[in-house]
């Protein structure tokens, strides 16, 4: 198991500046990623723009909380949000918890 260590740095990063757009090769899972963005776009008051190129994610009212930062997270990296869950469960807010579980 990676070190739990690890996942907080990466989270922490995240919510400190997520990214507002993201290339299609950097999400994972690409099958699942449509659920995942109706799924935050239900949870939270965010919009997420498919575009040909890359992902941009439109945070309603300014800095975002961070579940709703996580939630973007998951729907680019839904292998990082598990794993995290996993080996670091106190760093994933229910919310979050929940769209995982979905």
């Amino acid at each position: 198991m990676a070190d739990p260590a690890d996942f907080g740095l990466q989270l922490d990063a995240w919510v400190a500046g997520p990214p507002e757009a993201v290339e299609w090769d950097t999400v994972t899972e690409f099958a699942d990623v449509d659920r995942r963005i109706a799924a935050v776009a239900a949870e939270f008051a965010s919009a997420v723009g498919v575009h040909d190129s890359r992902l941009l994610w439109r945070p309603a009212g300014g800095r975002p909380p961070a579940e709703e930062a996580l939630a973007w997270l998951w729907v680019v990296r839904p292998d990082l949000i598990r794993a995290a869950a996993a080996d670091a469960p106190e760093r994933i807010p229910d919310s979050v918890r929940r769209l995982v579980q979905r």
